[in-house]
């Protein structure tokens, strides 16, 4: 099982095996997202399938309209490789509220044929896309522990 990953003050991303992960701690830009969705295709490539959690930390600001079109696009790119997408938004209260909001848009935007899940609490998320049809899985502890590991280097990196 291979692992490949990207990090930045903003984001963390992580491929294991043909899960990808990101952690948004900053401001979702087009250049994070492109290079978010390099990571999805190559694991795509590779693995001829894909699952997806994305995890808004609290506060994070809504993507903008350049951003969603390019998530969008992605999934639709992806098409039946991607398997399904886990959506954690961690916090509560407004922040959570349009955070949500943004979420339910995108699948509006994008009829997809993916399974999309929203979840807030990580666990939940690992929970889920543990029972997606995924023909190479990946241990769950090792997803939970390097998600943990990303979330630290970005409370490092602020």
């Amino acid at each position: 099982m291979s692992e490949a990953k990207m990090v930045t003050s903003s984001f963390s991303a992580h491929a294991v095996g043909p899960v990808v992960f990101v952690v948004w701690r900053g401001e979702v830009t087009l250049d994070a997202v492109e290079e978010v969705s390099v990571l999805l295709h190559e694991t795509a490539h590779e693995y001829r399938e894909v699952a997806f959690i994305t995890i808004a930390q609290f506060k994070a600001p809504i993507p903008s309209a350049s951003v969603r079109g390019q998530i969008v696009q992605t999934y639709a790119e992806l098409g039946e490789k991607l398997v399904g997408v886990a959506q954690v938004v961690e916090g509560e209260g407004f922040w959570a509220s349009a955070a949500l909001c943004f979420i339910a848009g995108l699948g509006l935007l994008h009829r997809r044929g993916h399974a999309m899940k929203i979840f807030g609490r990580v666990p939940e998320g690992l929970a889920w896309i543990d029972t997606l049809p995924l023909k190479h899985g990946v241990p769950l502890g090792d997803l939970a522990r390097l998600i943990e590991q990303g979330t630290a280097q970005l409370a490092r990196a602020a």
